[in-house]
């Protein structure tokens, strides 16, 4: 795919939320370990951000340099560029502004394009107004009413006829909304016949006989009653003593030597309570001092042991390696791989020159890999604290050993007293550096390893086994495999051990047992 270009403003606080991000990727190649005032570094690849990043293939980043789309989070990216360094503090900050101010105008965006709902049509009369207005007209009918038990027929209700004006709209009302108001207009016109009053026939006028009045005759209320108090009780009353509420019990003061006494045990408390307090600190310091020494020691151990098989393994298979050091060159790709090793052996099938592993990558749960960089010459190496880079070995003649495929080294046959079969003729013992070596169904080569040779699709290419017929099982149980490459000089039982599909190449190499179907 082509590269991406693109043409960015001349002011920066003008740059989108996709400007930044081409500018961050293709133009300045923003990584963790650098810094706003270094100069422009390495760009990244876009097929990798998107495999870092967990999409399929690299048009999801374009998109966002385009400001096509926009990702559902600023954190994968931010990570990716600026990682947790503090310098990078404002231009993530500038990120995170631009990806807040392009997802604002989107929705904007997205609620100017809603249409505008149509105006609401003029609302039926409602029930309460026809209620009013009928009743009106019927308290003008009983004004009008003639006195007496005759009443005529003009002052009964007349019957229900539809009004033009409160007939329903088609438009606006339901076939249920119909229903309801042919059950509303019934229900009123029952209420106008139940408040026309009934005509009652007048009763016939009884005389009544009026009784003689009666006089009621009311007794006055009795008098008070007074009495009075002798002196002497007003006078011994007077004499009484008061009594009064009993006051509150005042705490009792403290002599001198009592405050003295007291405010020395306070002193004494408060200084045991703050010397248990800065033992049991002392204590948790010391502890965590202790279990952090453990982890460095277990660490730093690790790293050395990792340091170590790291540099068997790379010189195994022909690359010295160069710790804390990146490499650029002739770009040939790149593949994820779980060890340096790994990376050391694929750059081995590809004839490259220099590789660079990127051990402080920060991986998925899921995926266990980093990204393993390789180069053909001319080369160029520098200090990177980031990276661990492998350089091919040079023979003591100063040149390179040719991968042409060489002629293969006579194998001996061990004379076997019984004549042999079809099937063991292709069976026999070498006699290598590191010992004999028998393998049944590959024709075995001595200080040989191969390279190169077609894929087998997602099988593994790489193994550790412990011997060299565990190797050879790995490729005679896949059908495409045509040949193995074992190191007899790693580890005893951790031995690195490689497949391979049609057409390898194989080249010079001490330690090293290849075996061709």
């Amino acid at each position: 795919m082509a590269r991406f270009t693109k043409v960015l403003p001349v002011r920066r606080d003008e740059y989108s939320f996709g400007d930044l991000v081409y500018f961050h990727l293709l133009e300045y190649g923003t990584r963790p370990e650098g810094k706003p005032e270094d100069e422009s570094g390495r760009p990244w690849e876009l097929s990798a951000v998107a495999e870092l990043l967990g999409y399929d293939t690299e048009r999801t980043i374009r998109n966002w340099m385009n400001d096509k789309n926009l990702p559902d989070s600023i954190v994968p990216i931010g990570n990716l560029l600026f990682g947790n360094e503090t310098r990078w503090d404002r231009e993530r900050a500038e990120l995170h502004e631009a990806f807040r101010v392009a997802w604002a105008r989107k929705r904007q965006k997205t609620a100017d394009a809603k249409p505008v709902s149509e105006a609401d049509e003029p609302s039926e009369p409602q029930p309460q107004e026809r209620k009013s207005s009928e009743t009106e007209a019927q308290a003008e009918a009983r004004a009008d009413e003639p006195s007496g038990h005759e009443t005529s027929k003009k002052y009964l209700p007349a019957p229900l006829i539809p009004n033009p004006q409160y007939r329903f709209s088609r438009r606006s009302v339901s076939t249920f909304g119909t229903v309801l108001a042919v059950v509303v207009g019934a229900l009123a016109i029952l209420r106008m016949q139940s408040d026309v009053p009934p005509v009652k026939p007048k009763a016939p006028i009884v005389e009544q006989k009026k009784e003689p009045e009666r006089k009621v005759v009311v007794a006055p209320p009795p008098a008070p009653v007074q009495t009075e108090i002798p002196k002497q009780e007003i006078q011994k009353a007077k004499q009484a003593p008061v009594q009064r509420m009993p006051e509150q019990r005042q705490p009792k003061e403290l002599t001198e030597t009592e405050q003295r006494d007291a405010e020395r045990e306070r002193i004494l408390r408060e200084t045991a309570l703050a010397n248990i307090k800065a033992h049991q600190n002392a204590v948790e310091q010391k502890n965590k001092l202790a279990k952090q020494r453990d982890d460095d020691e277990q660490r730093a151990a690790r790293v050395q042991r990792d340091r170590f098989a790291n540099a068997e393994n790379v010189a195994g298979v022909g690359f010295e390696l160069k710790e804390n050091t990146t490499v650029t060159g002739q770009s040939i790709g790149l593949v994820q791989v779980e060890t340096v090793a790994d990376c050391a052996l694929a750059c081995l099938r590809d004839n490259c020159d220099a590789f660079a592993y990127y051990h402080d990558q920060n991986v998925d749960a899921r995926r266990k890999t980093r990204t393993c960089y390789r180069y053909r010459a001319p080369l160029s190496f520098s200090a990177h604290p980031h990276y661990t880079s492998g350089e091919r070995k040079k023979d003591s003649a100063g040149f390179t050993p040719d991968l042409k495929p060489e002629a293969p080294t006579q194998t001996i046959q061990l004379v076997q007293n019984t004549p042999p079969t079809k099937s063991d003729t292709t069976d026999g013992v070498v006699q290598c550096a590191n010992g004999p070596v028998k393998v049944t169904g590959f024709t075995l080569s001595c200080d040989r390893i191969l390279g190169g040779g077609t894929t087998l699709g997602s099988a593994q290419l790489s193994y550790t086994v412990a011997h060299v017929n565990e190797c050879a099982s790995k490729c005679r149980s896949i059908q495409k495999c045509v040949a193995f490459t074992f190191n007899a000089a790693d580890t005893p039982g951790r031995h690195a051990c490689m497949i391979f599909g049609p057409t390898p190449e194989p080249r010079q190499s001490n330690g090293w047992v290849s075996g061709v179907r």
